[in-house]
């Protein structure tokens, strides 16, 4: 293949038989389009030994139908509200109509809508059909998206929608009129800005309370009819007149109707009015930027005698770092009745924010007299911000493709203060610098040696960003080599910083293999020990040839590769750009975070990557515990509760517990039908497993097992202990759940001794109480013959019951006097 006269094609040949120069009489070859969305040119000659030639020609064309405006700008949009803008498709065929199976946007989640679109589509030669396209955000920033454009053959990347969704803020300012003399008056302005980063919609104000004291001069009328809108960053100042109607201070309020959220819509007024003496005044020098003082006012301090006699100023206090003022001219003036004396002071802000100092004047009078307003002002400040941009991959010096242009944008975000006080202040964006020389061209003529270019003179730099406002323009990356390409481009200013914006794209040689994969790992979290959980790794093929994956291999047992998906992804090669998922099983053995290493096995070593997957383990343990009783009477009915003294971690996922109580059948028989549960758990099972033993289980009625506390009550019938004891113990236990290991606990019952033994005496003829099973056992016939003794004479009962706690039977009943008795025990009916 010719490459001078070729591009956009990948060109292969004789697959299917060994070619030897000058031997083989015929070979297959093809030619594959490495990008379908561009025209691509593929000219090949074949030469024999004899020097004949054959030249083939191909050429493709791509879908004719594009978007007439590459860059749709919903421009500055508020939170909540709705852009529509209209975009043209357009079919660049003068001789025939194109089908658009589809139009979609790429990202779909930015806010973009296309609308009044039915597809498939049909534009006439060289017409073009007319689409509406919305955009609607909650949410502050920046949004991008791109169209792509199906005509059943390719989906094509065909132009780009951005919008930015910011808000107004309004800044209100206050103004401190100073003292003045009684019945004089003084105009001073009332500034309203926009601080945020879209229009500001002002409807409204409210007026002050005595327009005797405060009067608004020439103020516009504002309503939702004739709002006053202000763009972000712009200003208005409005004249507001202050009267000393008496020796009193003075205050009040203007509060402005906007559509801001936040800031502050009050602008405060204050003066303050006396009959006579020294007046003293100190300037305002308003916002000025930080580091480039000292700012000088002629007027800085203004002195006026307001009274009937001279007045003289023996000393004033002194100045300070961020304002300054000769403090000694100040010693010995005098001023004469209605005198004014003006004298120079500097303002020199070093940090962003308000400053302000009161200077105070000691006079021949006795009197203190401050600086009234004080001398003030605010240091402010621009402050740039971008970002990096990747412009993905191109073939080397081949046809730039839409994706490999990026806009890139250096922002003036303005200065705030910690309590959010705005300080910004304009920018003059002076050069921009290609950190490495040659890497990025300045003009659009050529490309620089990393395959980057812009075109700065359109910029006309220097400039002015004020707050809000950005430069923008279009960067194109064309890779001139085969690899990684890497530049940076940075600002020189008047900001508070300098910003960097690395561009990063990768160069593909279609005409030599270049086998390259990129693999993805991933974790897994709160997997209990015992169990399992996925994680899926992924494999991208980035390079520019079918990639063959060997084998997958993991070393740590506890990680296991799905025989599935590793046949999946090592059955056949991947194409160029195809991504496979493979899936990983982690089985914890601890409570630890398991990290292990990935390989995924190329041809060669270099083709072989590594990816780290990670598994984190968890366990949990809760105990159990019996809240026993004492004082029980025998004969009587008694319970026992059972409690969880921890809650179960809701990682355990427990929804149901099996547990077994145990306890002395001669002394206690459970009552299993009267068992309840509290807490919002229901028993799910109870049964007798063996004399002293049952098994139930308890279940969550609505979600999980999670709390601490009661879990159910067991109510027991007790008996008479007939081996002198009277301290019992009944434990519960349960089964693992998972990974909820569940501790054993039990719990004392103690019988009332009075109760249990005040019939038991000392008989030296060693007669004791007892009594023998039923006999035979089974029962043949309903009947069965039972055998007891009698240590002394004593009321006996002897009864009998069933699993449920039922008595079915009484044995013997009355007073007995010592020795050995049989009864037989006839129509025995035990229900099942």
């Amino acid at each position: 293949m010719d490459l001078d006269s070729s591009y956009n094609y990948e060109f292969d040949y004789d697959k299917n038989r060994e070619f030897i120069a000058g031997t083989t009489i015929k070979t297959d070859w093809s030619l594959k389009v490495i990008d379908p969305a561009t025209d691509a040119r593929g000219m090949l000659v074949f030469v024999d030994r004899a020097g004949n030639d054959t030249i083939i020609d191909i050429m493709y064309k791509a879908f004719s139908v594009d978007i007439e405006a590459k860059d749709t700008d919903f421009g500055k949009c508020k939170p909540g509200e709705t852009i529509t803008k209209s975009i043209d498709l357009v079919n660049k065929n003068k001789n025939s109509a194109a089908v658009v199976k589809n139009l979609t946007l790429k990202s779909g989640g930015q806010g973009f809508t296309i609308l009044n679109a039915t597809f498939p589509l049909t534009i006439p030669a060289g017409g073009k059909v007319t689409l509406q396209v919305s955009f609607k955000s909650d949410a502050k920033g920046e949004f991008r998206d791109a169209f792509l454009m199906d005509d059943g053959c390719v989906i094509a990347e065909k132009g780009t929608v951005k919008a930015v969704v910011g808000e107004p803020i309004i800044y209100v300012s206050e103004i401190d009129f100073g003292t003045i003399k009684k019945g004089t008056k003084v105009v001073q302005p009332l500034i309203v800005r926009n601080e945020g980063d879209a229009e500001l919609t002002i409807t409204g104000y409210s007026l002050p309370k005595d327009p005797a004291v405060f009067k608004l001069l020439s103020w516009p009328a504002i309503s939702a009819q004739t709002p006053l809108v202000l763009k972000p960053g712009e200003s208005r100042q409005l004249d507001v007149e202050f009267t000393a109607v008496d020796a009193l201070n003075y205050a009040d309020a203007i509060v402005f109707t906007s559509d801001a959220r936040t800031r502050d819509s009050i602008g405060e007024l204050k003066g303050k009015g006396i009959e006579g003496g020294l007046l003293a005044r100190g300037a305002d020098w308003g916002r000025k930027r930080i580091a480039n003082g000292p700012y000088m006012d002629s007027t800085g301090i203004v002195l006026e005698n307001i009274g009937n006699g001279p007045i003289r100023v023996i000393q004033s206090s002194a100045p300070n770092a961020v304002f300054a003022f000769d403090k000694n001219i100040f010693n010995g003036v005098t001023l004469q009745p209605g005198e004014v004396k003006k004298f120079e002071a500097a303002f020199s802000p070093t940090v962003i924010g308000d400053d302000k100092l009161t200077v105070t004047f000691e006079t021949d009078m006795g009197t203190t007299v401050p600086t009234d307003p004080p001398l003030r002002g605010a240091g402010i400040i621009g402050q740039l911000q971008t970002q990096d941009y990747n412009f993905d991959s191109t073939i080397v010096q081949g046809v730039v493709k839409p994706i490999n242009r990026k806009m890139v944008r250096i922002t003036n975000i303005g200065t705030t203060d910690a309590n959010g006080g705005d300080f910004s202040d304009d920018v003059e964006l002076k050069e921009l610098i290609v950190v490495t020389s040659g890497t990025i061209s300045e003009t659009n003529a050529s490309y620089g040696t990393q395959g980057f270019k812009y075109d700065k003179a359109a910029l006309n730099l220097p400039r002015i960003l004020k707050k809000g406002e950005y430069v923008e323009f279009q960067a194109e990356f064309q890779a001139q080599k085969a690899g990684a390409a890497v530049a940076e481009l940075q600002t020189e200013s008047d900001a508070s910083n300098s910003v960097t914006s690395k561009w990063t794209g990768w160069g593909i040689d279609p005409f030599r293999p270049d086998p390259k994969i990129e693999a993805t790992g991933g974790i897994v979290k709160d997997i209990c020990i015992g169990s399992s959980g996925d994680i899926i790794a992924n494999v991208k093929n980035t390079g520019n040839v079918p990639f063959p994956v060997l084998g997958v291999v993991i070393a740590d047992p506890t990680f296991k590769i799905d025989a599935a998906s590793a046949a999946a992804l090592t059955g056949t090669k991947l194409d160029l750009n195809e991504t496979r998922s493979l899936k990983i099983t982690y089985t914890p053995i601890d409570k630890t975070v398991r990290t292990a290493q990935l390989a995924i096995i190329g041809p060669t070593s270099d083709d072989t990557v590594y990816v780290d997957v990670t598994g984190i383990g968890t366990a949990d343990t809760t105990y159990l515990e019996v809240v026993g009783k004492s004082g029980i009477v025998i004969g009587s009915k008694t319970s026992v509760v059972i409690k969880l003294k921890t809650a179960p971690s809701a990682v355990a996922a427990a929804k149901s517990m099996p547990l077994t109580l145990t306890y002395d059948p001669k002394v206690f028989s459970p009552i299993l039908p009267e068992i309840t549960t509290i807490n919002g758990y229901v028993i799910k099972s109870s049964q007798l497993v063996k004399e002293g033993e049952i098994n139930l289980t308890v279940e969550a009625s609505t979600g999980l097992i999670d709390k601490a506390g009661e879990i159910a009550t067991i109510p027991m019938n007790v008996y008479l202990p007939n081996y002198g004891k009277q301290d019992f113990e009944i434990g519960i236990s349960g089964a693992s759940i998972g990974c909820l290991t569940v501790m054993p606990g039990k719990g004392p019952m103690q019988i009332d001794p009075t109760c249990a033994f005040n019939y038991r005496g000392v008989d030296p003829s060693s007669q004791a109480f007892s009594l023998k099973p039923l006999s035979p056992n089974p029962v043949i016939a309903g009947k069965a013959n039972v055998e007891f003794s009698v240590g002394f004479t004593v009321n006996t009962e002897i009864a009998l019951y069933s699993m449920k706690g039922e008595r079915v039977a009484t044995l013997a009943n009355g007073s007995y006097q010592k020795g050995m008795y049989a009864s037989e025990v006839q129509q025995i009916t035990i229900s099942k």
